[in-house]
């Protein structure tokens, strides 16, 4: 009797087991593509506050969606994805339908922790939706010409969104980016390239 008690608890520990090593395996696996956060250790030891790690104008990706300093970049991001859409030739239903085909690509690109997981599906999908079509219209700003009032908030907030897009935990997945670019031709790899030869993460701390 009680070896077969024994047998039946260790059938259903042996199947967690199993699904912890499978999922360290499979986090593993995408470890060259995962956005990665900051250990709070290294917070600590870096800086005695977030400048280095939290953004200041918008948040790019899930980790630091829904900060109040940020609200105000949350409708623009939407007058983004409209702008985007339209300037596009294609609806705002045929863009978000594209994201829906790889938003649980997306999704497993992030650390799964108490942030990301609080997020429903739904919204998680808008998030890549919004977010994608929003930094795609700030990088068409810097080389064609856009919504004048989108164009004015990109750069009475410039100082500040160099430094954000830059960030470690305010990233996104390229396959959202890629999905959207399906639409709209975006030179996402020459500017990315030309602004990071001019990115300084020291200087200006203050402003």
């Amino acid at each position: 009797m009680a070896t077969a008690a024994a047998e039946a608890v260790a059938i259903p520990v042996e199947e967690e087991l199993k699904r912890a090593a499978e999922k360290m395996e499979n986090n593993f696996s995408k470890i060259k593509t995962k956005i990665h956060r900051y250990p709070s250790i290294f917070r600590s030891l870096i800086s005695t506050d977030d400048r280095y790690f939290v953004p200041r104008a918008v948040a790019i990706g899930p980790y630091h969606h829904g900060a109040p300093h940020l609200k105000e970049a949350e409708e623009v991001k939407r007058a983004a994805a409209y702008y985007f859409c339209g300037e596009s030739g294609h609806s705002v239903e045929e863009a978000y339908q594209r994201i829906l085909l790889v938003v649980a690509e997306a999704r497993s690109c992030y650390v799964d922790d108490d942030t990301v997981a609080s997020i429903g599906e739904g919204d998680f999908a808008a998030i890549m939706f919004h977010d994608g079509c929003f930094f795609l219209q700030y990088i068409i700003c810097s080389t064609d010409d856009i919504a004048p009032s989108l164009e004015s908030w990109f750069n009475s907030n410039d100082a500040s969104m160099e430094r954000d897009i830059f960030l470690l935990e305010n990233q996104l997945p390229w396959v959202v980016l890629d999905a959207l670019m399906t639409f709209r031709s975006v030179p996402v790899g020459e500017f990315i390239s030309q602004e990071s030869t001019s990115f300084d993460a020291y200087t200006d701390l203050e402003k």
